[in-house]
């Protein structure tokens, strides 16, 4: 039910920057059935963050605010909803960047660890589907369970359920999907709430730097 819900602090991730963009849509769509169970939805703003480099994150000195601000609500986060739109057969610059920045924090180490997803997507040809398995191989590594079903992978090429001015979704039967993948995260976040321990969150995610 939805007041047993009540608390749980759902982050949503948007890989698009567009300000019109069907994934942005479909995670607005998810943000009110997040809201409907009674959980509060908070969407991260990932587009100001700059590249990632250690030399802007040595521990010597803060990060830039934007980091802060990014690293900050992932960590106050008891579940994630990623909106991920396909970029040449992988997830975008933007969302890599922005997992990157919250993976290795010099204080927290990984902050993704522990934590319960779901990833949504709209895109043409498969729908955004290899975006998808693109990130389940990332979230693997940062230890974000990510659900398996149902799948949210709309054809938006091909499927006229958005709205071409805002992005918004406009398809009843999608967001009824969009809603059993909220319902089943909420039931699965409540009971992983206690965020086992994980030798990656103190350690943080080794990166390369080239």
């Amino acid at each position: 039910g939805g007041g047993s819900a009540r608390g749980l602090v759902v982050l949503g991730v948007c890989g698009s920057l567009r300000a019109a963009s069907t994934n942005g849509g479909l995670l607005r769509a998810a943000g009110a059935h997040v809201r409907a169970h009674g959980g509060e939805f908070r969407v991260g703003d990932i587009s100001q963050l700059p590249l990632y480099s250690q030399d802007l994150d040595t521990g010597s000195r803060p990060p830039p605010p934007p980091v802060e601000a990014w690293r900050s609500a992932v960590a106050a986060a008891d579940a994630l909803v990623f909106a991920s739109p396909e970029h040449n057969y992988s997830i975008s610059a933007a969302l890599k960047n922005a997992i990157d920045w919250a993976s290795a924090a010099p204080c927290g180490g990984n902050l993704w660890a522990g934590k319960t997803g779901a990833v949504l997507s709209a895109g043409g040809d498969a729908g955004g589907a290899r975006g998808q398995l693109a990130l389940r191989q990332i979230a693997a590594f940062i230890d974000v369970s990510l659900l398996n079903a149902p799948e949210v992978a709309v054809l938006r090429f091909e499927e006229d359920c958005f709205d071409h001015l805002t992005g918004d979704l406009a398809s009843s039967e999608w967001d009824a999907r969009v809603g059993e993948l909220v319902g089943r995260l909420m039931a699965l976040c409540m009971g992983r709430c206690s965020r086992p321990a994980d030798h990656r969150a103190s350690m943080g995610v080794l990166h390369v730097e080239t």
